[in-house]
């Protein structure tokens, strides 16, 4: 199976139990990371509701932390779907992360959160992905965090391509206004006609941008 065809039956299961609680958006992950991904269950390797003691009696209780030999890998916090990203969240899963001394983690609600933590600047980073068929950055997501594949390096690497390419992206709507359009289209346009000609041809055109 491919990384798009498991990114597609994510985002399907994703519009078939939008309304579900997070017990069954946790079963649902699981079986992502055991199925889709190649953790192996048997081997401890999806860590489900590990206790975490923090005293004689206060815990706290990651849903999913992903391990290899023995070694935690990244954390996984689910939400249910119906939910928008907050504040709140991220701070929840920042404080697991620095919990288990770990860099990496995945914030699960209306969206896909892939966080990284920098302990030295103590800043995070995240890029969010949509659960949209065929979207490149899910099927990305899904190459990524596949056992064989996962690196630290390259998740950041993703994210920081993201960021800039959305950054990017708001960049060059803000800046198509209607005079920008008009200047480009008679530069377009002048070595090929006079600047009256342009001017003339214009000048009942009414340009509005869409963005």
């Amino acid at each position: 199976m491919t990384y798009a065809e498991k990114w597609n039956i994510i985002v399907s299961r994703y519009n078939q139990i939008y309304d579900s609680q997070e017990n069954v958006i946790q079963t649902e992950w699981e079986n992502y990371f055991k199925e889709f991904f190649g953790y192996i269950s048997f081997l401890g390797e999806i860590d489900s509701q590990r206790n975490i003691y923090l005293g004689s009696r206060e815990r706290v209780i990651p849903d999913i932390i992903i391990k290899t030999n023995g070694q935690d890998l990244f954390d996984v916090e689910l939400k249910q779907y119906r939910l928008q990203f907050s504040q709140e969240m991220e701070k929840q899963l920042l404080s697991y992360l620095k919990l288990l001394g770990i860099s990496v983690g995945i914030l699960v609600c209306q969206k896909i959160y892939i966080c990284i933590y920098d302990f030295a600047n103590d800043k995070i980073k995240k890029a969010e992905i949509s659960f949209t068929e065929n979207n490149p950055d899910g099927i990305k997501f899904v190459e990524l965090f596949q056992k064989e594949n996962f690196s630290k390096e390259q998740v950041g690497e993703f994210i920081d391509s993201k960021t800039n390419f959305d950054d990017n992206v708001a960049k060059i709507k803000n800046e198509l206004t209607a005079e920008n359009v008009l200047e480009l289209v008679k530069l377009y346009y002048e070595d090929t006609y006079s600047t009256e000609e342009i001017d003339a041809a214009l000048k009942d055109i009414k340009i509005e941008t869409l963005i």
